[in-house]
């Protein structure tokens, strides 16, 4: 049975998720102008880090947030990354498990492993999921909103 405690949970989460695509959406904005690399001035260093960071901040709140509680909220069992990434793909939210799962991956090497000398391939990684990120998330918010009405 659904909960109001689920419906609840997923709702806020959704509700974050939003925000987190908005402040994507304008460090996205931010270094659309920025060129590849391998200099980088220090104002670029600066909106490269804002934009990893809420590249980072996004890819939680759609995962570990929104992918779950849409789950619970829907009575599927627990699991795995893989069994979330999974299910979203049979709903429809992302085209392959494999690009989310790589942005997932690009989130933890952001958090766990900042190089500065890898800065112009994380800058080209990062112009290269937004979009797709910001994609899949409003896809996701957009289902999560349909279920629980």
């Amino acid at each position: 049975m659904k909960t109001p405690a689920s419906a609840s949970i997923l709702k806020e989460n959704v509700r974050g998720l939003r925000q987190a695509m908005v402040s994507l959406q304008r460090a996205s904005d931010l270094c659309a102008t920025i060129g590849g690399g391998p200099a980088f001035s220090p104002a670029d260093l600066d909106a490269i880090e804002v934009l990893a960071s809420r590249f980072s901040r996004t890819t939680d709140f759609l995962v570990n947030k929104v992918l779950r509680a849409l789950d619970r909220y829907e009575l599927e069992p627990e699991g795995t990354l893989l069994d979330v990434l999974n299910r979203a793909e049979k709903r429809g939210l992302i085209d392959s498990a494999r690009v989310l799962r790589e942005m997932k991956e690009l989130r933890n090497e952001i958090v766990h492993e900042y190089l500065s000398d890898g800065l112009a391939d994380l800058h080209g990684d990062l112009r290269r999921y937004t979009p797709q990120l910001l994609a899949v998330a409003a896809r996701t918010a957009e289902h999560a909103e349909r279920v629980l009405r």
